[in-house]
């Protein structure tokens, strides 16, 4: 057993004495003693596991409902149809027509009585049988000429309302039909886009968790020869924990997490950009960023108000 940790408790590979276990142990929030034991350990473990399920969290299936919020389909509405009103329409224009041939017919009728009275006056005929057979005879016909045009009417009603509804449905099984190929490009475009942004978002999570585990010799070694310094990398966010974020957030917290140069908003803004690609960063931006309000000067030359940059 080396002086640097405890029987049964190997340590990561790298960490080869007290110092290297010393920087694990203040990575993991445990007291820095210097040796590996349970304590530390576990504490090892319970990180690997978190960052392991944090990145198992964004998966295809957020970058998905994300993508289908930026391919949104564009559909198309029918308006509601009426048969009532329709009838109502119809009726003001085709009644009047029919009214007015109906009249003409019984002032024709009326007519043709008034005639065959004057007619058997002239002969001497008075009220006689064959008279009244004529009149009665003429009144039928009156009476049959307009339950034909009341029937007309109705018969030409009804073909222009089943004509309107045979439209009606006939464009509503083309919008529905343009709506749901609006939807299926939506959904085509929106899988690619998320598989775009998942395979983004996984090599990023592969390299930062390839940094996480780089032991602290490594890093030693790094910071040694020249390079920059090594930050330590928070574990990803996924998407539904960057939305959640995003909700809990004022306009001017928004604001400090994409502009925001204080060393608490910059680590803010590390940790969302390493936990998604450079793609989804930009649309999250264009989102949730506060845009400036710009005022427009006043008529008049009287100056204007102060535009707010960020």
């Amino acid at each position: 057993m080396a002086s640097y940790y405890l029987s049964g408790y190997e340590p990561p590979s790298g960490v080869t004495g007290r110092e290297d276990v010393k920087e694990y142990q203040k990575r993991l929030g445990v007291t820095a003693d210097g040796i590996w034991g349970p304590k530390t350990q576990a504490a090892y473990e319970q990180s690997q596991t978190s960052t392991q399920k944090s990145a198992n969290a964004t998966d295809y299936e957020d970058y998905y409902a994300l993508a289908m919020r930026y391919v949104e389909p564009e559909t198309v509405k029918v308006a509601a149809f009426s048969t009532d009103e329709l009838k109502k329409e119809l009726q003001g224009y085709m009644r009047p027509m029919v009214d007015q041939s109906i009249a003409r017919r019984r002032e024709a009728g009326e007519t043709s009585n008034a005639e065959l009275d004057a007619d058997a006056y002239s002969r001497g005929m008075g009220q006689s049988t064959y008279l009244s057979s004529m009149k009665e005879r003429e009144n039928d016909d009156v009476a049959s000429d307009i339950s034909m045009l009341e029937a007309q009417y109705g018969a030409a009603l009804a073909e222009k309302l089943y004509a309107a509804m045979a439209d009606y449905q006939n464009r509503l099984f083309e919008a529905e039909k343009f709506n749901a190929q609006q939807k299926m490009s939506a959904q085509t475009a929106a899988r690619g886009l998320a598989s775009d942004m998942y395979a983004a978002s996984q090599a990023a999570q592969a390299a930062q968790m390839q940094a996480q585990a780089q032991p602290p010799q490594a890093a030693k070694k790094s910071s040694s020869s020249g390079g920059s310094k090594q930050k330590a990398v928070a574990p990803a966010l996924s998407i539904g924990e960057i939305y959640e974020l995003m909700g809990d957030l004022s306009e001017n917290e928004r604001k400090s997490l994409f502009g925001g140069q204080t060393a608490y908003w910059t680590a803010a803004r590390e940790e969302l950009m390493g936990s998604v690609s450079a793609e989804v960063y930009r649309k999250l931006k264009e989102e949730f960023e506060p845009r400036a309000a710009v005022s427009t000067p006043k008529a008049g030359g009287g100056g204007s108000s102060a535009n707010y940059v960020k």
